[in-house]
């Protein structure tokens, strides 16, 4: 019997005309026995063997090369996936890339398929992302690609096939252009890495679904009714309420709240406390505190690393120390309701805050600085402004026109010009 690892012996045949009528008559022999076809240096049949109750029923298929001085040798399949022909084929391109220089690295029909590159690709370009970035992605990538391409040649995928993916994903089409974006970035990294020719990208040209962009942000009564009803919670969920009270007085993302940890929150160059965020979106951010958000962060108990520790709690009922914090989203859903503020999203607390700061004269750079912005346009986002404020500012500028002395208009003018 075979032990592990042990290779069984093989007897090289002479190279001879291999078809399927000499395939079909090898049988299962006690030895491995390799055949080499003349007529396709490299392509190699591996016949069935026996050995002590052991048996290989199929003929598998392989091509072998050198590349840069060394010699491979990859498995293309054997006689119950495909023909000799289609063997013989896939032999002959693999040795064609390899001669071309297109890839470094033979790859198979199985490793072809979408959902096995899918693998490959997360391996190799994983680290080009954030953590939170990866889990997303690969989320959209179970949740809206692979179902549609799962088993499709990562080389024959289509614009076609993007089209009709893409349309099928109409009812939800923000997903559907995030999931484009990846599935983009998942097909330029296949040409990269030689499973596809170069520059046929079938996202290319896509089009992506025009979305309704969503403006809400508080007023200033709602900013007071926000204050009342956390001030009435306060007593029953005091974590809770010490959040939402920091991402309104920070502006904030939620992420960068929900993993706040009390190493961060330290002393900086004028002697008062800030938060010093190692990592964020985009990259290291220190966040001014005002006194209202220390006053907060002071009268939290520190019982654990995370200032929002999890409520996740192992088998016998202590709670987790290691895992990362989360922020219930129920509560805030529940407790909007019962503000009466249901369109009101826990993003939308951060560009109130920035509408606040512009209405209160704070200016771009500033407000940039604040939020943790690196391009100015981003912060230009931010700017959003009531029709009330809009309004005030067309009675400024008008008035600034009427204020002036007025000035006779020169008829000669519309003499010359005529009077229409």
């Amino acid at each position: 019997m075979l032990k592990r690892n042990q290779v069984p012996k093989q007897t090289h045949i002479n190279r001879e005309p291999l078809d399927a009528g000499i395939i079909q008559a090898v049988t299962p022999r006690k030895r491995q026995i390799k055949r080499s076809a003349c007529d396709n240096p490299g392509f190699y049949i591996h016949e069935p063997f026996m050995e002590a109750g052991c048996s290989n029923k199929y003929r598998v298929f392989s091509v072998a090369f050198r590349h840069k001085g060394r010699r491979f040798s990859k498995t293309i399949g054997h006689d119950g996936d495909m023909t000799v022909a289609e063997a013989r084929a896939i032999a002959a391109q693999i040795i064609g890339d390899v001669k071309t220089g297109r890839c470094h690295k033979p790859i198979t029909p199985k490793e072809r398929r979408f959902e096995v590159f899918a693998e490959t690709f997360f391996k190799r370009y994983g680290h080009n992302w954030k953590p939170v970035t990866l889990a997303g992605s690969r989320r959209a990538y179970e949740a809206y690609i692979v179902p549609f391409f799962t088993g499709m040649d990562v080389q024959t995928v289509t614009p076609e096939n993007v089209r009709r993916w893409f349309a099928a994903l109409h009812d939800r089409p923000g997903a559907a252009n995030r999931s484009l974006a990846l599935l983009s970035v998942m097909m330029r990294e296949a040409e990269r890495y030689g499973y596809r020719d170069a520059n046929t990208n079938p996202c290319k040209g896509m089009r992506r679904y025009r979305l309704r962009k969503q403006e809400r942000f508080l007023s200033d009564d709602e900013y007071r009714h926000l204050g009342r009803m956390l001030a009435a919670q306060e007593s029953v969920t005091p974590l809770r309420v010490a959040m939402i009270r920091l991402l309104l007085l920070t502006g904030c993302r939620k992420s960068e709240i929900r993993t706040l940890k009390w190493c961060y929150y330290r002393n900086g160059r004028n002697g008062r406390k800030h938060l010093f965020l190692p990592d964020s979106k985009t990259g290291q951010k220190m966040i001014y505190l005002s006194d209202p958000a220390r006053a907060i962060l002071d009268k939290i108990p520190r019982k654990s690393a995370w200032v929002f520790p999890t409520t996740i709690k192992r088998k016998r009922g202590r709670p987790r120390k290691d895992a990362v914090p989360f922020f219930d989203i129920d509560f805030w859903n529940i407790f909007r309701t019962r503000a009466g503020l249901d369109d009101v999203r826990l993003h939308d607390l951060r560009h109130s805050y920035a509408s606040l700061a512009i209405r209160n004269g704070v200016s771009l750079v500033t407000l940039g600085r604040l939020v943790g912005h690196v391009d100015p346009e981003t912060t230009l986002q931010y700017t959003h402004l009531t029709d009330g404020a809009l309004g005030d500012a067309v009675e400024i500028i008008a008035q600034s026109f009427l204020d002036e002395d007025v000035v006779e208009p020169d008829k000669a003018l519309f003499d010359k010009a005529g009077t229409s």
